[in-house]
């Protein structure tokens, strides 16, 4: 789409740009429920095994290190390295896929779930 220079941006967000006016509902900022901070808080405090545990996968140990095998491809291997003492709560690196991240991440991208699932899944949050 053209947009003309004399127009506003439209993704600034303002009154003018977005057509909704300031006394709008649409533009009241959203209250976040206790129990969903709760939930929040519970998930971005678990542990990264108690989410692999959640998501029925083993972890082994070699050497120092944790590895188990990547829920987002067949593996022959275990290729996922598991840091639980890295980040918040752990991080973890797939060396075949090359996707990682934390443990609300993995189980977002184990059970092809969104943020708020995951967060409604691990802190144990339903609606």
């Amino acid at each position: 789409k053209y947009i003309d220079p004399g127009e506003p941006v439209p993704v600034c967000g303002c009154p003018d740009c977005s057509g909704i006016p300031a006394d709008h509902p649409a533009r009241a900022p959203r209250r976040i429920s206790a129990e969903w901070q709760r939930a929040l808080a519970k998930a971005q405090s678990m542990g990264l095994f108690q989410v692999v545990r959640g998501l029925h996968i083993e972890a082994v140990r070699r050497g120092k290190s944790w590895y188990c095998s990547c829920p987002l491809h067949k593996d022959r291997t275990p290729s996922v390295h598991l840091s639980p003492s890295k980040g918040r709560s752990g991080l973890w690196f797939c060396h075949s896929c090359g996707e990682g991240g934390d443990p609300i991440s993995l189980w977002m991208k184990a059970r092809l779930a969104t943020f708020s699932e995951a967060v409604r899944a691990i802190g144990g949050f339903i609606t």
